[in-house]
């Protein structure tokens, strides 16, 4: 079990931030995420492009091919330094909660000396793209699925948002311009992420973040 790991501090501080978007709503960032835009006016405003998104997550780089990924965890990867739900106890949140539980419990710590597992595997990144496409039921990957009919996809357009609507609820995934890597140069840019890396290696002391609106 993954408790075995040096990582579990920064576990703990994902999962905190699961855990108090699903319970008390609203938007959480790390704390070397930047704001850019004034919220929810101009995050989920009527006039958005997210004004009908109940959960928002966003592509956190523009990674889709076998070369990039070998330093990513996914093509398509979905960040987890921003996540944003309009209500608290949302379905899509529950759930992935569970699935980001059972990965927990189910996942085997190599033990040797050039073995590593990341933490985006467990609590992060991964496990974040896995239960989207999970629940998404998509028969190809996520990114590569319109996101209107007959509109682009995720990858070949950076501002496009691709939309689960299930269980009454709107599911927003929104292209790498709103909350990707380096977005801040785009119009359509929420969050400045800083990376200042703590997932690389494991810290005596958990990173922090920010419950920044409800």
């Amino acid at each position: 079990m993954y408790y075995e790991s040096d990582y579990l501090p920064i576990l703990q501080a994902d999962m905190l931030k699961m855990f108090s978007v699903y319970y008390l709503g609203g938007v959480a960032v790390d704390l070397d995420v930047e704001a850019l835009k004034p919220f929810p006016s101009q995050w989920t405003g009527p006039n958005t492009a997210l004004a009908t998104c109940d959960v928002v997550l966003g592509i956190e780089a523009d990674c889709y091919d076998d070369i990039c990924v070998k330093s990513m965890r996914r093509k398509g990867q979905i960040q987890n330094w921003a996540m944003y739900a309009r209500r608290p106890r949302s379905t899509f949140l529950g759930e992935l909660l569970d699935f980001t539980v059972d990965r927990y419990e189910r996942f085997y710590v190599p033990h040797g000396p050039n073995e590593t597992v990341e933490v985006q595997e467990i609590a992060g990144s991964g496990v974040i793209a896995d239960f989207v496409q999970l629940y998404g039921n998509f028969s190809q990957p996520h990114y590569l699925n319109e996101t209107a009919t007959g509109g682009p996809s995720l990858m070949s357009d950076k501002r496009s948002v691709l939309r689960i609507k299930k269980y009454n609820e709107e599911v927003c995934i929104v292209g790498s311009r709103y909350t990707g890597g380096g977005c801040s140069r785009w119009s359509e840019c929420l969050v400045n992420h800083h990376f200042e890396g703590s997932w690389k290696k494991p810290w005596k002391k958990p990173p922090l973040y920010n419950l920044i609106a409800t």
